[in-house]
């Protein structure tokens, strides 16, 4: 195996894979951006206020979740959501700026 250059590479490599999908149908109604209220436990009885935004990755095959929390303290994320058809669940990858990566069905 070697690793091609640009000007060997296919602009279409799994072209085919960039398509809905139909298991993510029920979180379409999140795509956009939206601002956020919550808590964290580590901050008691503090409102913590940010943004969100959800995006279709490659023809929506996934879900982008990008998030923001006004206090520095959070850290921002992006995270890769997905589905497992065999099990009929989603799965999300996520990752923040602290270098914190994790998994999660």
């Amino acid at each position: 195996m070697r690793k091609s250059d640009a000007s060997d590479q296919p602009a279409n490599i799994g072209a085919k894979a960039l398509s809905t999908n139909p298991a993510l149908k029920p979180l379409e109604f999140l795509v956009g951006e939206w601002r956020t209220t919550g808590s964290h436990p580590e901050f008691s009885g503090q409102t913590l206020f940010g943004r969100a935004s959800f995006a279709w990755h490659e023809g929506g095959a996934c879900l982008i979740m990008r998030t923001q929390i006004d206090d520095p303290q959070i850290p921002n994320g992006v995270a890769i959501i997905g589905s497992d058809d065999v099990a009929g669940t989603f799965a999300m990858i996520y990752f923040d700026e602290r270098g914190v990566s994790g998994y999660s069905m």
